[in-house]
Order: C-alpha cells, then sequence, then structure tokens
C-alpha cells in the first residue's frame, strides 16, 4: 500500500552562478586543449626542421668524403649563402623558391652548379613544413653558408644555419655555436642554440672542419 503524500517535491534550475561556473570551466579546458595543441604542433614543425638539417649536414659531411667541398665552396659566392632544399615557397613574388626573406633581402638557391651537385645525393628533397614569420623576416628552409666568420679566434667559412620557432627552443645537432654579438664570431662551448630572441631560435652549425677536404 502506497502512501501518497500531499507534498509535491519542488524542481529547481540551476541558478545564473551555477551556470557562469561551467561555462568558466569549460572555457578553462578548451584553452588547456588549444595550448597542449599548439605546443605538440610545435615541437612537430620544429622536429621536421631539425631532421632537415640533420640530412643537409650529412650531405656536406658526404662532399668531404668524396673530394667535392672545395667544388661546393668555389661554387658558392663569397660570404654568401645558398638554400638548401627543392620547392621551397616563392616568398616575395619573383618566381623563385626563397629559403629566408628579410626586408629586401631574399636567399634564394640559383647556383645551378650547386643544385646540380646536391641532387647527386639522392636526399635533396622537397622542404615538407611550414614558413614561419619571426623578427621582421619569413623563413623557409636551411642554408647552407661560405661567411667569413670567427670561431674560436681561428678564421672559418662554412656553415649551416637553420630557425625554430620558439625561443629557446634545443637545435638538436652537434657543433652548435654561441654568438658572441659582435658580428659574426663565435664559440664552441657546446650551447644548445646560437641565439634566441623575436620568437625565435637561431642555429648556427660549425662545418668548417670539412674545409680542407679536397
Amino acid at each position: 500500500m502506497h502512501i501518497l503524500s500531499g507534498h509535491h517535491q519542488s524542481r529547481r534550475g540551476f541558478t545564473i552562478v551555477e551556470l557562469l561556473i561551467v561555462i568558466v570551466v569549460i572555457a578553462i579546458l578548451a584553452a588547456i586543449t588549444v595550448v597542449a595543441y599548439n605546443g605538440i604542433s610545435l615541437r612537430a614543425r620544429n622536429t621536421a626542421r631539425v631532421s632537415t638539417a640533420e640530412q643537409a649536414i650529412k650531405v656536406v659531411k658526404m662532399y668531404a668524403a668524396d673530394g667535392s667541398i672545395s667544388q661546393l665552396l668555389a661554387d658558392m659566392p663569397a660570404d654568401q649563402g645558398i638554400c638548401y632544399g627543392k620547392s621551397l615557397p616563392d616568398v616575395n613574388g619573383d618566381g623563385k623558391g626563397d629559403c629566408i626573406y628579410s626586408g629586401s633581402t631574399a636567399y634564394q638557391s640559383t647556383v645551378s652548379s650547386v643544385d646540380t651537385l646536391l641532387s647527386t645525393t639522392g636526399s635533396y628533397g622537397a622542404i615538407n613544413y611550414p614558413v614561419f614569420s619571426a623578427n621582421g623576416g619569413t623563413i623557409a628552409g636551411p642554408t647552407i653558408t661560405n661567411y667569413a666568420s670567427t670561431i674560436d679566434g681561428r678564421s672559418a667559412h662554412l656553415q649551416l644555419r637553420f630557425y625554430l620557432e620558439g625561443e629557446g627552443q634545443d637545435c638538436g645537432v652537434s657543433n652548435v655555436l654561441s654568438d658572441t654579438g659582435e658580428g659574426r664570431t663565435y664559440t664552441s662551448n657546446g650551447a644548445k642554440n646560437t641565439d634566441s630572441s623575436s620568437g625565435m631560435t637561431a642555429c648556427v652549425i660549425d662545418l668548417s672542419s670539412l674545409e680542407s677536404g679536397s
């Protein structure tokens, strides 16, 4: 036998304060998810950049092993850099792929003999990560440079330069040079990066030990 009470349980909806709390919690969780996703995406892009840099270093070492370094340096413009990688984006709209574009200066792989030499390795592939902008420039790929530089007080020229998104990143390869701030003057002190500012990390890799290859 059921006894029915004459009192009915009242139904109460959410208060404005409770709704606001739920909205705030959802917003916080969404923000955490976005930050985590962006961090994972950035690491993936930088990993691809480091992988390409490692590939370029291996290629230059191959030249040293078979005596092609002298040809590479002879074909490269003095005190200039050339892009490493195919299918680079045309950043400044002149019909040529650019690995770095800053102001009115674009670094391009326009030396046909160098392109031919790089292509002989069979690993001279397309850049497969997006460009990014930082410090007033647009960066797409690494450069092999023939810059007159000073490293630990000695003269040097051959280097690889590439950039990573975000400040304080680890270049992920060996022979990273530290910038002394005195204009292409570096020290080899085992630093994880060369310089870091304005939303990016610069990586200058010393390859000068290969210059004597002939």
